[in-house]
């Protein structure tokens, strides 16, 4: 997979306070990536250099092997970014008016007619509210205009920082189901910021992990998950029999256990082999992103 965006020992300072520390970094073209950090890890610093918004105190930004700094223009024709610290939109205006405006400044005519413009009015469940004022739009729906608003550009890199906080269900789905239409589709690069582990396990490829501006790990998402060390958890499931009901969970008539490790499954089969003819399944649970990232926290790997 080609490298559409290298960062190598980049560092930003704000005056005494190291935001980021010599971060050797690579986006592959046509994927997530999923930048992931505490509050405070240096997250935004990093989308906003990759914008070319602020620029590094030391190292360097490329893009396919051109500097980031000699891209001029063409840099804001192949990018699009939405920031949760910018508003996007204009509340006086519909969500029609506001695609109209913008596609305006691109110079494009009728945009809001075209079957791209439509398409993503029907994948974010957007066209019954199209001719409101984005003012009465929910944080959800405004979400999903800044959304197409965003790639009327039809920029092939798109920066989303905090897409879905603080949206419904319905929203979220919509939203990610669209990011993935987006790479599937029309090979899309998309470097995304989350907080929400269940989003980064069905979107992202890769995982760019933060702490304290430095780089924790920078790799696909299979490898990001297995980094941590503890043992996998097991979940097993059985119709009856003679055990302590009150450590299980009931679950379609069916009684389940969670045990923190293949030991403990051992254990507790070995003291209850009366149960062993009502087991119905024993399944190997995937790790969570929430318990790797609170290992690498702890450990402090890093890269």
């Amino acid at each position: 997979m080609v490298d559409v965006i290298t960062c190598q020992q980049l560092t930003k300072f704000y005056q005494e306070n190291k935001a980021l520390d010599g971060l050797d970094i690579e986006i592959k073209k046509g994927q997530i990536t999923a930048i992931l950090g505490r509050n405070g890890s240096g997250k935004t610093t990093l989308i906003k250099l990759l914008l070319n918004m602020i620029s590094p105190t030391s190292g360097q930004i490329f893009y396919e092997d051109c500097p980031v700094g000699k891209l001029g223009h063409g840099l804001y024709r192949r990018t699009a970014a939405i920031l949760e610290s910018v508003d996007n939109t204009y509340d006086y205006m519909t969500g029609k008016e506001n695609i109209d405006y913008f596609s305006g400044l691109l110079g494009q005519r009728a945009a809001f007619s075209s079957p791209k413009v439509q398409e993503l009015l029907d994948r974010l469940t957007l066209q019954d509210a199209i001719h409101s004022p984005a003012g009465g739009y929910s944080r959800g729906m405004r979400q999903k205009l800044a959304l197409i608003i965003a790639l009327l550009s039809d920029a092939d890199i798109l920066f989303l920082d905090e897409p879905t906080l603080g949206l419904d269900f319905e929203s979220c789905r919509a939203i990610a189901d669209t990011l993935k239409w987006l790479v599937q589709t029309e090979g899309k690069t998309i470097i995304l910021t989350s907080h929400q582990a269940d989003l980064i396990e069905e979107l992202a490829d890769r995982v760019i992990l933060l702490d304290k501006g430095k780089l924790l790990f920078s790799g696909d998402l299979a490898s990001f998950k297995a980094k941590n060390k503890h043992e996998s958890q097991y979940m097993l499931t059985c119709k009856e029999g003679e055990f302590n009901k009150g450590r299980a969970t009931m679950v379609d008539g069916a009684y389940q256990f969670l045990f923190a490790s293949h030991e403990e499954l051992s254990l507790w089969l070995q003291g209850h082999p009366d149960c062993l003819p009502f087991v119905t399944k024993i399944e190997e649970m995937n790790q969570r992103i929430d318990d790797v990232l609170s290992h690498f926290y702890k450990e402090e790997l890093y890269d």
